[in-house]
């Protein structure tokens, strides 16, 4: 429903399923509420679908922004740790952890995140080395060769 365009609808019949017990129906439940900006109401669903699959990288990812979203930036890094843990090698996680660090203004540590991401081979956008070293781009291909 939501790919054609009832998003409204989408989460009605999907808040159904929640309320008959539906696992993987929190997990929607959240990624429907992202996609309707009620970050607070996709924190609460995505609890509740981590509460049932601790494992789930889905879910952590899409906790982990709807976290930030809401201010809870603390909060999305541990969870982007936790999935990283799973997924050492995922780019886009290993991207909006750095991209968390520099929100809370740790540089220090979004530095460290980045070189392991270099060095474990993960692609970091430019606009990310952009943010972390400012004017002077360092591609992961220039710190390949040094």
């Amino acid at each position: 429903l939501a790919a054609q365009g009832s998003l409204a609808e989408a989460i009605k019949y999907t808040e159904i399923a929640v309320k008959q017990g539906s696992g993987p129906a929190h997990y929607n439940l959240g990624c429907l509420y992202i996609r309707d900006r009620k970050f607070k109401k996709a924190v609460d669903e995505l609890v509740a679908a981590k509460a049932l699959d601790p494992s789930g990288t889905e879910t952590l990812y899409n906790l982990s922004f709807a976290l930030a979203r809401i201010g809870n930036i603390e909060q999305a890094i541990v969870e982007t740790r936790t999935l990283l843990q799973l997924k050492p090698t995922d780019g886009e996680a290993r991207t909006m952890l750095i991209t968390f660090l520099l929100i809370r203004h740790d540089r220090t540590s979004a530095l460290n995140e980045y070189k392991n991401a270099v060095s474990g081979g993960v692609a970091i956008p430019d606009w990310l080395n952009n943010a972390l070293f400012g004017k002077f781009t360092v591609s992961v291909a220039d710190l390949a060769r040094k």
